[in-house]
């Protein structure tokens, strides 16, 4: 099931399933790089972790989960707006002055 809200200056994607449920102890580290349950080769182990790191560091956004026999939702937050740092300065030439904002 896919739903979607808005939330206090943003806006939330929640998904669930109605699987067997995350056991408790693989919980603890999805989001642990290069953990994966699946067998040697057929996994990395950063899927969660990049993406995590997309939402978190790139959006300023959240992704949680919550499972227990019969259901896993995970719930992805980002905000509307994101307060942005000043742009970066383009690197210059030798003798040359830095660009005026």
């Amino acid at each position: 099931m896919l739903a979607s809200s808005a939330r206090c200056g943003g806006f939330q994607i929640a998904v669930t399933d109605n699987g067997p449920g995350i056991p408790q102890d693989v919980q603890s580290r999805m989001f642990e790089p290069f953990f994966t349950t699946k067998s040697v080769g057929t996994g990395t182990g950063l899927g969660l972790v990049i993406s995590n790191r997309i939402v978190g560091d790139r959006h300023g956004g959240e992704i949680e989960f919550e499972s227990r026999a019969g259901e896993t939702r995970f719930k992805v937050r980002l905000p509307i707006h994101r307060e942005q740092s000043a742009p970066a300065q383009s690197p210059t030439r030798e003798g040359e002055a830095p660009a005026e904002p």
